[in-house]
């Protein structure tokens, strides 16, 4: 069986969204809000969807009654060599999933399947996570969320006054979720974005209402 690179995935995604719509007879008006929905006002096309947001979209439309085929393999190879993508065990896609978040967040530069295995094989001297046992996942996992943890909540820790540097990313987090009553591990970039606003403004009320109280 052939597998697909990360570029070659996109392309397939992008085919049978463009498909969804014209199955599901969608009006130019009710596509672009569903778009919006999805990306959470981010953008009104398909094309700048992230790898989430394409899925979500796809899962809404087969909800919706599109009714899923097998996408062609596309034509082009990447611009970058890359490893094939074949149909792994949920570790391993969520070992992908999180390695492609990161990459969304600016925390990794390169989203590729060579750069997620020579993450992998740094730390396991294993080439591929598809050869890690359960518990070699289960500790990839926990290390990628981890550094997903502090990723995500980072630039919140840095508005913080005097906060400790060993104060965890969960407890950051759990100080934002309570200002903002958002969940910043689990929003898209734009939420995050946005909530970095929100909390300076909330830091700087703070301090204002402590200097008056002074």
């Amino acid at each position: 069986m052939t597998g697909r690179t990360l570029a070659q995935m996109r392309t397939a995604d992008l085919q049978r969204i463009h498909i969804a719509r014209k199955q599901l007879a969608m009006s130019e008006d009710t596509y672009r809000s569903l778009l919006r929905e999805i990306s959470k006002g981010r953008t009104d096309s398909s094309a700048d969807l992230t790898h989430i947001e394409r899925a979500a979209l796809l899962r809404h439309m087969e909800r919706c009654g599109f009714k899923a085929r097998k996408p062609k393999q596309a034509r082009r190879a990447p611009a970058k060599p890359d490893l094939p993508i074949g149909d792994d065990r949920d570790q391993v896609k969520m070992i992908r999933g999180l390695w492609i978040e990161l990459h969304e967040f600016g925390a990794v530069r390169d989203s590729s399947e060579l750069a997620m295995c020579a993450y992998v094989k740094r730390i396991t001297r294993k080439d591929h996570p598809k050869f890690l046992d359960i518990d070699q996942a289960s500790d990839i996992i926990e290390q990628l969320k981890k550094w997903r943890d502090r990723v995500r909540t980072a630039p919140f820790r840095a508005m913080l006054p005097n906060v400790n540097p060993k104060t965890s990313a969960r407890t950051i987090y759990a100080i934002v979720r309570r200002e903002l009553k958002l969940n910043i591990l689990d929003c898209d970039v734009a939420q995050w974005q946005h909530a970095q606003t929100l909390f300076k403004d909330v830091v700087a009320q703070a301090a204002n209402t402590g200097g008056q109280d002074g």
